[in-house]
C-alpha cells in the first residue's frame, strides 16, 4: 500500500485486483485493506473468479476512477498478465504487480519476486541433492 502511495502520492482510491479463489489472495487482500484503513484510502476490489471476469473488473476500476491498482500475486493473474497489462493501458490505470513477469509482459512496475530466478535456484538445489549433496538447513533469507 505504501509503495502504491509512492507511485501515485495523492492516491486516495486504490484498486485491488485479485482472484479470491486462489488461497494466496485473501491474506494479501486483508493486509492491503488494513493498510488502506490506516492510511485513510478507499479500496475498490471487484470480484474475480475466472479470466472472463477481468474485462469487467478493470472497467469497474476505471469507472470508479481509482488512482492506482495493486494486482495480487495469484496464479490466474500471473497467467493473464499480458491481457491485464493491455487492459490497464487501455483504461489508463497504473498498476503495481507482485511478480516481475507482469512487467516483462507490459506491466508498469513490480515490487515482488522474480519467479524465474526462484525456479532456477530451486533447480540448482534439487540438482545438488540428486547428485549426493545432503539437504541441510540454510540461513538463506530469500524465500520463493
Amino acid at each position: 500500500m505504501q509503495f502504491a502511495r509512492e507511485v501515485v502520492p495523492a492516491a486516495g482510491k486504490i484498486g485491488i485486483l485479485g482472484n479470491m479463489n486462489d488461497p494466496k489472495a485473501p491474506p494479501q487482500r486483508r493486509e492491503l485493506e488494513d493498510a488502506g484503513r490506516k492510511l485513510a484510502v478507499a479500496i475498490i476490489a471487484p470480484e474475480i473468479g475466472n479470466p472472463e471476469d477481468l474485462d469487467g473488473a478493470m472497467l469497474e476500476l476505471a469507472r470508479e476512477r481509482v488512482d492506482v491498482v495493486i494486482v495480487l500475486q495469484t496464479t490466474m493473474l500471473l497467467s493473464e498478465r499480458r491481457g491485464i497489462a493491455e487492459l490497464a493501458i487501455a483504461d489508463r490505470l497504473p498498476c503495481i504487480y507482485g511478480y516481475r513477469e507482469h512487467v516483462d509482459d507490459g506491466g508498469l512496475i513490480s515490487y515482488g519476486v522474480d519467479l524465474r530466478w526462484c525456479f532456477r535456484r530451486s533447480a540448482a538445489v534439487i540438482y545438488k541433492i540428486l547428485n549426493g549433496t545432503p539437504p541441510k538447513r540454510s540461513p538463506c533469507r530469500v524465500s520463493c
